[in-house]
């Protein structure tokens, strides 16, 4: 989408900080309905508390007279298929929050709440785009709950208990969308057009003039999607000053005539383009192949931070090393500049708390909660320095073009050498489960892996090359020329496993694998053979080519050691200023 000038930025800005307000707005009556109330286990029904605040029963009151005119009104149609929503009692045998995440409910309430300016902030949005906050925070609440039901059943899937959806920040901003077919040019104009935040009347004139329709189908046009079908049109806050403007689109799958993936869609049709997941559709590739018995060109790929991605071919061409030299000092000249910002604006206070938060730390103790919500505003004030976020938006948007050049690249290579499927390695909590360090965690964030898979894939995809993730525990540590065995790594334990440092059965019977090699100890670049007589040409291969190699075994097990294939490589360095990947040197 093109780029709004300075005059319909500022009314964009205003339009999705009125969104915000309107989220929170939301979200203030959905958490005081939930706080008004606890559960009872021995009757399984909810009670209202005794002691509440003057906010919960005023949203109580204004929940109980919405339902009233709801139900009234669904009496009136006198159908057999209205549903009455239940009223907010002292004793309840549904969730309150059952009541407060109905969409009519929720919508007719903010709908006339009046707030401490003795504002709608409802209506100051199109009508349309309001309803859609309404919907998105009911989605948020949902997803939310959804996840704490799955974290009671399978709590090793997840770091911590989810949390209930908190507010935004009080300077933030929130999506403002759109449904495409609500729009007749652009938004929606207001019957009576007011000031809006810095945004004046006549900007808001041109903004609403402004043709969205037509600027979203010339952007799917110049993108090459001519059977792209719009849905929906979301205006998105990008920093303090800046906004995007985003176009969800249904297309059609279109691969390549003669690809994988234009194999799989022409036999499967729609149970494959229909598949929602990426899961489900890595499944049906895998199936497919393998029942298929298919000799295809394969590529795996190795994530890591030295280098931060190694692509071995199974065609025998030399593998790709794309070096994490010069992202990682780039990154690190970064971090030191917005650590040095965060320092200058740090206050007396903020460092009296960082001390005694510290001091506690050391104890085994905490902050008390009023502490802690101070030393937060605190941080956050630092956090909201203008210098500081544009540091922060400066690196994100160096990193995003790193991004971007690896994953073309990769992908560019795979075309090259005609590979069919690529098998990416990815273990669940690669990074949360690691503590190397402050510094060594914070340089092991410098590239986004999974945004990088996501890139790839998508690339890849309109290729027609095949896309598959696997877990890759022991591929570094197991040697590919010597076919040692892959085991996999243990169940990760939750927090409170961990903490109570206990050894099942399982855990003790465990048996130690011996692998043929490990990484040189002098240089973690090499990966060392043991034991080796007959061809001393393999003494010592690169330690990620041999983790790439093994990558691709994990889920072709008949993937071996050949003589058709090289353990050379070529390493490549990120150039951000020329804006292509440059070959530095072949070993």
């Amino acid at each position: 989408m093109p780029i709004l000038d300075r005059e319909l930025t500022a009314v964009a800005l205003a339009l999705t900080r009125e969104a915000k307000n309107l989220y929170n707005t939301c979200t203030f009556f959905i958490r005081q309905i939930n706080s008004a109330y606890a559960f009872d286990p021995e009757s399984r029904n909810y009670r209202l508390k005794d002691d509440l605040h003057d906010h919960q029963r005023d949203a109580i009151a204004a929940l109980n007279q919405v339902i009233g005119s709801v139900n009234a009104k669904r009496k009136l149609k006198q159908n057999e298929k209205t549903r009455l929503v239940a009223s907010l009692e002292s004793v309840m045998t549904v969730s309150p929050l059952y009541v407060a995440l109905d969409v009519t409910v929720l919508d007719n309430v903010v709908k006339s709440h009046v707030d401490h300016e003795g504002q709608i902030v409802y209506r100051r949005l199109p009508g349309a785009a309001a309803q859609q906050v309404v919907h998105s925070v009911i989605d948020i609440w949902k997803a939310s709950l959804s996840a704490q039901r799955d974290f009671a059943k399978n709590p090793g899937k997840y770091t911590g208990r989810p949390k209930f959806p908190s507010f935004q920040p009080k300077d933030g901003h929130f999506p403002l969308e759109m449904p495409y077919a609500n729009m007749t040019r652009g938004l929606p104009k207001p019957t009576v057009l007011k000031e809006l935040g810095d945004a004046t009347v006549d900007q808001m004139k041109r903004f609403y003039a402004y043709d969205l329709k037509k600027a979203a189908v010339d952007a799917c046009e110049k993108r090459g999607w001519l059977d792209a079908k719009p849905q929906h049109i979301r205006i998105v806050a990008d920093g303090a000053a800046k906004v995007k403007i985003e176009v969800v689109v249904a297309l059609n799958r279109t691969y390549p005539k003669g690809s994988l993936l234009h194999r799989i869609a022409k036999e499967h049709q729609t149970a494959f383009t229909d598949l929602k997941t990426v899961e489900d559709r890595e499944t049906l590739i895998l199936n497919h192949v393998r029942r298929a018995d298919l000799k295809l060109n394969l590529a795996g790929v190795d994530f890591g931070q030295t280098n931060i991605a190694t692509v071995g071919f199974s065609t025998g061409h030399r593998a790709i090393v794309h070096s994490g030299e010069r992202p990682n000092e780039i990154v690190n000249r970064y971090h030191m500049r917005m650590d040095e910002r965060l320092a200058a604006c740090a206050t007396p206070r903020m460092k009296e708390l960082q001390r005694l938060k510290q001091e506690l730390t050391d104890k085994g103790e905490k902050l008390g909660k009023d502490q802690r919500i101070e030393l937060r505003k605190e941080l956050q004030k630092g956090f909201a320095d203008p210098e500081y976020r544009n540091l922060s938006a400066r690196l994100n948007r160096i990193k995003s073009d790193f991004e971007h050049k690896i994953s073309t690249d990769i992908v560019d290579q795979c075309v090259k050498r005609k590979i069919d499927l690529i098998v990416i390695g990815k273990n669940k909590g690669w990074k949360s489960d690691i503590d190397s360090g402050r510094e060594q965690n914070r340089m092991f964030h410098a590239i986004a892996h999974a945004r990088l898979i996501s890139l790839i894939r998508y690339k890849a995809e309109a290729v027609g090359i095949a896309v598959v993730t696997t877990e890759e525990s022991y591929t570094s540590q197991s040697s590919f020329i010597d076919g040692d065995e892959l085991p996999v790594h243990a169940k990760l334990k939750t927090k409170k496993e961990k903490s109570q440092n206990t050894q099942t059965e399982a855990d003790r019977s465990v048996p130690q694998h011996r692998f043929s090699g490990k990484r040189s100890a002098k240089n973690r670049t090499w990966f060392v053979r043991h034991n080796v007589v007959a061809d001393k040409r393999f003494a010592r291969i690169h330690a990620d080519v041999n983790g790439a190699f093994n990558i691709i075994r994990k889920v072709f097990e008949n993937f071996c050691h050949h003589t058709g294939l090289t353990y050379k490589f070529t390493v490549r360095w990120i150039s951000p200023r020329r804006g292509a990947v440059v070959p530095i040197a072949c070993l």
